[in-house]
């Protein structure tokens, strides 16, 4: 994605120079190619600035979506060991159906505690391949895309500048030819 936007950057750049090297006849149509590509530049960075926000906006909701599944898993953890360690209390011998409940609860505490690690193991996983790599793209990719257009500004206000510079210095000397 940053070659594609250095390689645009840099064509644009060209074009530029060429439409300040063209004739006066096409003055209307070299207007018309900077104004697009002013245009096509604006749509660009907009796109860019939109694909930013929502990326953001995916990564926060993605933390408050692993963060109630964490809570979820925790007070499913807290309930499965309370079913496990679950004893009746019984002025006689327990029952056999008591003894059945205990054991069935008790095994089926055993089995949620087992869902539960796996739920944590999975929801760790989901977040570091999906979250984590969401924010070193935005980091790293988005970034390194605003930076270079910050550079391409930068280069570009230079480069104007040294052109109106020289033409400034080519049009005095043109009017001081004129006087002579």
């Amino acid at each position: 994605m940053v070659a594609s936007v250095t390689k645009n950057n840099e064509t644009y750049v060209s074009r530029k120079m060429r439409v300040q090297a063209a004739p006066k006849v096409l003055s209307g149509a070299v207007s018309d190619i900077q104004l697009d590509e002013c245009r096509l530049l604006q749509e660009h960075e907009q796109e860019l600035e939109g694909m930013s926000k929502a990326i953001k906006v995916l990564i926060q909701h993605g933390k408050e979506v692993f963060d109630a599944a964490r809570q979820l898993s925790q007070a499913q953890k807290t309930f499965a060991k309370d079913l496990k360690d679950l004893q009746f209390q019984c002025i006689d011998k327990q029952t056999d159906d008591e003894t059945t409940i205990v054991k069935t609860l008790s095994e089926f505490g055993k089995y949620l505690l087992d869902i539960e690690q796996l739920r944590e193991t999975m929801v760790n996983s989901t977040e570091l391949h999906f979250i984590q790599r969401l924010e070193a793209f935005t980091r790293n990719d988005l970034d390194a895309v605003k930076d270079h257009k910050k550079n391409f500004d930068k280069q570009t206000t230079i480069f104007c500048q040294s052109q109106e510079r020289y033409l400034g210095i080519k049009s005095k000397a043109s009017e001081s030819q004129l006087k002579e």
